[in-house]
């Protein structure tokens, strides 16, 4: 009777196993992160020496948050034309960020985080927060006038959404979204700034105050997602880089319930509507 009580179990005990060992992994990886974001504070006072001779990127991937810029990213990093990063997301621009007050905003804090210029390979960063910063475009171009800006754009209500989920899991959102949606802009609160993400139009004006039109290209996140040898083939063209093929691969992909409420999109398309002209009539981007 043991043995068959046994028997039963088994798949049970299974189970059971595969969830202690996925959430092992899981507090593995949160741990390395954890120690590894930590050691900035390390690594980049170590890297100060050499910022006479290392790069400054020849082109910045702007944002916006939730439309594939980790993708974007890690198609870049595997171009063997390009020199990778010592990271994604340096958030150097625009606000006062823990690596600013630690370290300071000079040229030389912000060279330690790009290689050694020992090549002819021009390297890059990717940041989706820059797109909708107020101070960001005057401080990149006072720096890096003459860079090219790659921007990704999503379907605003998609977007919000993903951002909005994406606060949750962090731990940052704990409002309900149509909380957040009527009290736009009065009380958006400055780290999820779910609403003001997806006004492209109004945030790309500020940077096209400070860089031209031909320095920016504006490309759509779902081709990003549908077409990516094609839309990457015409990212590197415009920053006049050889083309390497894409993985098809998507990083960064977070499980979520896709199923918006009636009552979130009528209201996010009433907002995004004029936002959405705009941005078709300026930048020829509609959805």
């Amino acid at each position: 009777m043991s043995w068959i009580n046994f028997v039963e179990d088994v798949p049970e005990m299974f189970m059971d196993w595969l969830k202690f060992n996925e959430e092992r992994k899981a507090r593995n990886k949160m741990t390395f992160t954890r120690v590894w974001k930590k050691s900035r504070r390390v690594r980049i006072p170590l890297r100060y020496p050499f910022h006479t001779i290392r790069k400054l990127p020849s082109f910045v991937g702007i944002g916006e948050q939730k439309c594939g810029t980790s993708s974007l990213f890690h198609y870049f990093a595997r171009n063997p034309e390009l020199d990778r990063p010592m990271m994604k997301e340096v958030h150097f621009f625009g606000r006062k960020t823990r690596l600013r007050m630690n370290h300071g905003r000079s040229e030389a804090v912000y060279r330690s985080y790009f290689p050694l210029n020992i090549n002819d390979k021009p390297t890059f960063e990717v940041t989706p927060g820059y797109l909708s910063w107020p101070d960001a475009p005057k401080e990149m171009h006072d720096m890096m006038p003459d860079i090219k800006l790659v921007v990704l754009v999503r379907e605003p209500v998609s977007r919000f959404w993903s951002g909005y989920h994406m606060g949750v899991r962090g731990g940052v959102e704990s409002r309900p979204p149509m909380d957040i949606i009527n009290l736009y802009p009065e009380e958006e609160w400055t780290i999820g700034r779910h609403v003001e993400r997806g006004e492209y139009a109004k945030n790309l004006a500020q940077w096209t105050e400070q860089y031209d039109r031909e320095q920016i290209l504006v490309v759509k996140s779902e081709d990003l997602r549908e077409w990516s040898w094609a839309t990457m083939k015409d990212i590197y063209d415009f920053l006049d880089v050889e083309w390497s093929p894409p993985t098809n691969r998507e990083w960064n992909v977070a499980k979520y319930d896709r199923v918006i409420p009636d009552d979130v999109r009528e209201a996010l398309d009433e907002h995004y509507g004029p936002h959405n002209d705009r941005l078709k009539e300026e930048w020829n981007i509609s959805w």
